[in-house]
This record gives structure tokens, sequence and C-alpha cells, in this order.
């Protein structure tokens, strides 16, 4: 295990029977314990030896795993190319479906397109072709995935062990199209702002298998109705786990597919309002006036519940986010009734579900603790930032030198630094005594939900930013009045004040997340939910119906 060769190479010396004896309860011989632990040097001279036969070096396990299959599991590309590549292994038969399977499983990639090449895959079962695509889709390698389609078109039909298909597996990978997906902030903020400029979109392998696949799969299965059934099935496991990119590429090849329900009566965008899926919710304002009929929708059992009511429901909690707190989740959940009830029509905003209860109403019933949370939240961040603005109010009355005794001038007037001092103190002064104000309005507000959503999460921001302007202005009126009072008697003084200055600004970082935090997701209101022209660019949705 420790891959020393020469300590080894004694024993061997004197009982050469250890090369092809089993060492372990398993049936694992040295050169499977050399390759799991990724001794490359020990297995190349391990395969040197004279006693190493071709049957040796193909030896499986008890559980019929050789140790190629070991150096695949470990990732270990250069064992499994001294194994491969030796010349007691040419005789041997080519890469097993065991070795690329565990190097596929395991997410190694590297060497999963190494054996892939070594290997006869197109000799394989469709069972084992199968397994191991679908394998490698699974561990993101959809490159790899890609070339063994190429090879064997049929894959895109046939079903594993588990009755899935290659893109019943890719419908629950978001992150084989992330690349395409997931856009920095700044340009999701500068597309809502100036929707008419173009933004040039990322395909991924995930998307050129998708195509591929999905287009043999409309070429060759016979029953258009079994074609709608496999579509529905991949939609809606596309929409539980929020695969925005599969769920577009699927609906601009089969557009009527976006009327399609599931048992409980939900479409996709149903599905979407109950995870928080954003990106999913805005396909609904490209559907035109279909989108009254999709609305329409909702339960025939259990709760009766319209899509307004599944707005207001509050999600489970993988789809909250903690880290916001109480009160931006508020504001968060908010965005989303008040986006959802935008696209509805007026009757479903007063209609009741089997308890009896508006959508309103089951909002305020499904949020009240966590109104609560966030009203308490709002109250302790605006009495802590209340308490330094009155700090740094009065920390900036400093008065520094004399006057003069006639004309009551300042002694320092001519000094650029104090100049400075009074333009900062002032800034400061104005600033801490805005932000006491706005604190204070906070404190003294209803805390209804409106007034989370529209004006307290404002005042907190604004209130933040004029309390970090104003810390800084007091820090530069601290530095200019420094030099102001210097002498050559106190200059130890000054360097120890100018030093301990500085630990204010090691936690900016630290105290700015929270204001950053407040900052994204209160900008981000202005155009979380709008539309991406991701739809039907070049189908007549009305043809489909």
């Amino acid at each position: 295990m420790k891959g020393d060769w020469t300590v080894a190479s004694k024993m061997l010396t004197c009982e050469p029977v250890i090369l092809k004896r089993s060492i372990t309860w398993t049936g694992e011989t040295g050169l499977h314990l050399a390759a799991a632990s990724g001794h490359t040097s020990f297995v190349k001279n391990w395969l040197g030896h004279n006693e190493i036969g071709v049957d040796d070096v193909a030896h499986p396990n008890d559980n019929k795993v050789t140790a190629l299959a070991f150096a695949a599991a470990t990732g270990t590309k250069m064992v499994a190319y001294e194994i491969l590549s030796h010349k007691k292994s040419k005789h041997c038969k080519p890469v097993r479906f065991d070795a690329l399977y565990m190097a596929t499983l395991q997410g190694h990639t590297a060497v999963a397109h190494y054996l892939y090449l070594e290997s006869d895959f197109q000799s394989w079962s469709p069972q084992t072709q199968i397994t191991i695509i679908n394998s490698c889709i699974n561990s993101g390698m959809c490159d790899l995935a890609l070339l063994m389609f190429q090879q064997c078109h049929q894959l895109a039909l046939e079903k594993d062990e588990n009755g899935e298909r290659p893109l019943d597996v890719l419908a629950r990978k978001p992150s084989a199209f992330a690349n395409a997906s997931e856009r920095p902030f700044w340009r999701r903020a500068t597309k809502c702002l100036f929707p008419w400029m173009k933004e040039t979109k990322n395909e991924t392998k995930g998307h050129i298998l998708f195509k591929l696949m999905w287009k043999y799969v409309l070429e060759n299965e016979i029953l258009v109705s079994k074609i709608i059934i496999y579509g529905s099935n991949l939609l809606f496991n596309a929409a539980y786990v929020g695969n925005f990119e599969f769920l577009v590429e699927l609906l601009n090849s089969c557009p009527e597919l976006i009327y399609k329900v599931n048992q409980d009566m939900d479409t996709i965008f149903h599905i979407a309002i109950c995870n928080r899926d954003k990106d999913t919710f805005n396909l609904i304002h490209e559907i035109g006036a279909f989108k009254d009929l999709i609305t329409s929708y909702r339960e025939e059992t259990g709760k009766r519940n319209n899509i307004l009511h599944k707005a207001a429901l509050l999600p489970t909690k993988n789809r909250l986010k903690p880290k916001w707190g109480a009160a931006l989740q508020m504001q968060h959940e908010l965005l989303w009734f008040k986006a959802v009830e935008t696209v509805v029509s007026p009757l479903f905003k007063d209609m009741t579900n089997a308890d009896g209860l508006t959508p309103h109403e089951l909002f305020l019933e499904e949020h009240e603790e966590l109104m609560k949370k966030g009203e308490q939240e709002i109250r302790d961040i605006a009495k802590s930032c209340g308490i330094v603005a009155i700090v740094v109010f009065m920390a900036i009355f400093i008065v520094l030198g004399d006057s003069i005794a006639i004309t009551g001038t300042p002694n320092l007037i001519n000094r650029k630094f104090f100049k400075i001092l009074l333009v900062s103190e002032a800034i400061a002064m104005v600033l801490s005594s805005a932000s006491v104000l706005l604190f204070l309005s906070i404190l003294v507000s209803s805390y209804a939900e409106e007034d989370v959503f529209k004006s307290l999460l404002v005042k907190l921001l604004m209130g933040m930013i004029m309390l970090f302007a104003a810390i800084i202005a007091t820090m530069t009126a601290f530095y200019s009045a420094s030099p102001l009072a210097y002498h050559p008697g106190l200059a130890w003084i000054l360097i120890l004040c100018a030093t301990f200055s500085i630990v204010p600004i090691i936690f900016i970082p630290l105290t700015s997340q929270l204001l950053i935090v407040v900052v994204h997701s209160t900008w981000q209101a202005f155009f979380m939910f709008k539309s991406h022209n991701r739809l039907f660019n070049h189908v007549d949705l009305k043809k489909t119906t």
C-alpha cells in the first residue's frame, strides 16, 4: 500500500508465488492493491517481473473486478496506461465494461476518455452501452456521452436497468447546461434594463446531446402519442429540478407540451412557482393570451388551490435562502406573490380553496411567523445602526487650534488639511443625521406586508448607505486632523493613533456584507420577473393547438 518496491522486490525474490497469490479476503493480488493506491512505478515494476503472465494482468478478484478497474475507480490515468500499454497486456482483451463504468461512475473524466478509446464499445450489448452513457451524463461527462451516441444512435431509445433513457437522466441534470443558464448578476441586470441588446448564447455539450437524441426520438418513434407521453415525462422531470435550459429546448421543439399537466393539474408554471424557479416562470410572459388558459388550472382534489394559492404557500426549507435573513426572504416571497398576481385573472384573486381561504388570506397565514421574524430583524438592525449613527454624529465635533483675537478667524484657516477637516465633518454630520431619521422612521412603521415590500427595506438600504458614508467621512476628518495637531514631541502619539485607526478598515468587508445583500435583493426586485424571449422564436404557437 505504501508503494515501496525495494521492500517488495526482496519479498518477491524469496517467494515469487506472491505475485499470483491473493493477499486479501476478497481475492485481490498485489497488482490490485498497487493500482488502487495509485503507485505507478510500483505497478510498472510488478508487471515487468518475469513471473507475471498475460492472465495475471487481467485476473479479477472474487467480485470480478480487475486491477484496471481499481485504477479507473481511483482516477489514476498513468496506472491505467501502464496496465494497458505493457507488452504482457497487448494480447489481453480490450477494456472491459467494469473499468470504464468505474471511471464514469466516479467522475474521472481523463481516465474515462482514455479507457473509452481503448475499448470496443460498439461490440458491447445495448444494455451495457446504455448503462455507461447514463453514467456519463450523471457524472457530467456530456462530451463523452456525445461521442458514444454518435457511434450508436439507437441508444436514445434504450433503457437501463432502472428503466431510464439518456434523455431522462439529462432532464434531471441542470449542470449539463450550466454554462448557458448561469449568467453574472451584472449581465442579467443589463439585459433587463436594455432588452433590445442581443445576448450571445453559449451552447454546451448538453444542448447538442439533447438536440441529437430528441431528433432521433422524433424520427424513429412511430406513434405520436408515445412521443407526447415521453415528452411530458421529460418536461415535468426537468421542471421539478429547475432544468431551465432543457425545458426551453424541449418546448421549442414541441410547443404543444406547454399545455400538459401532471396528476395534480399542475403545469410547469405551477411547479416553478412552488419551487421559486423564476427562469421557468418567466416563460409565461412569452406565450401571449394562452397564459389565461394555463393560469386557470386548479387542483381538482385536495385543497383545490389555484395558481395564486400556490404562490401564497411557503416553499420548502431547501428553497428558502437562510443567508438572506427573514426580512429579505419576506420581501422575496412578496415579490413572487405580486408577480403571479399580475398574470392571473381578477377572478382568481378572490377565489377560495377547500379551506375557504383566498390567496391573500392563505399568504398571511403561511407567512405569519416569517413576518414576525422579519419585523424583529429590521428593528434590531435599525436600532444598532441608529446607535452607531449617533456615535458618529457626536464624534465629528472636533475643535483644533485657536483663533485670531481681533478677527476671530481660526489660526489654521490657511492649512489644506483644515479645509478637508471642515468638509468631512459637514458631510458626516448631514449623513449621520439623515440616517438617524431614517432608522427612527423604520422603528415607528406599522410593519404591514406592504411596508416590508415597498418602503422598509428601501429605507434600511438608504440608511445603511448614509451611515457607511458618514463613517468614512468621520475617518477622513480624523486623518486630516492628525497633521494639524502635530508637535515634534508628540510624534509617537500620532504614529500610534494612525496605526490603530487602520483597525476599522480591516472590518469593513465583514460589515459591508449585509449592505451588499440588501442592495442585491432590493435591486433584483426591479428586473426579477422579465421575459427573455427564449420560446417559440420560429414557431407559431396557434398552429400547434
